[in-house]
């Protein structure tokens, strides 16, 4: 782990070899952290949230629970053959997906809030 005076040497060095170009390279990587990072990781998340709602009916329908205003009845899932497990695979896969989509949302609201740190921290990941 590189000490702070070894950090802002590095940075210092960098700044140096770029000169004019610091300015923009900046620029750059504060725009790529919002944009292509924090926006993409949001996005593929929201893209995974079906997945993980799916994936909760297919739990409470195999738990043989009744909802008003869904489709399914209790009893609909034999859990003791194939359908049963497949309605498990499918419910872990789900919830697979809503804890990942959750997971993006938040690191792409961090990334979006404060582009600046993690600008930082991907040029430090260079050293």
């Amino acid at each position: 782990m590189p000490t702070k005076e070894q950090i802002w040497e590095a940075i210092e060095a960098l700044a140096q070899s770029l000169g004019v170009a610091a300015e923009y390279v900046w620029e750059v990587v504060m725009r790529q952290q919002f944009w292509v990072n924090g926006w993409l990781l949001i996005v593929i998340g929201a893209v995974l949230l079906p997945f993980g709602i799916w994936g909760v009916q297919l739990l409470w329908a195999t738990m043989g629970e009744e909802r008003s205003g869904y489709k399914w009845r209790s009893g609909k899932v034999d859990m003791s053959g194939k359908q049963g497990s497949y309605a498990m695979l499918g419910s872990f896969i789900g919830f697979s997906c809503l804890g990942a989509s959750l997971i993006l949302f938040i690191v792409g609201v961090c990334h979006i809030i404060n582009p600046g740190y993690y600008a930082l921290k991907s040029i430090m990941a260079m050293f």
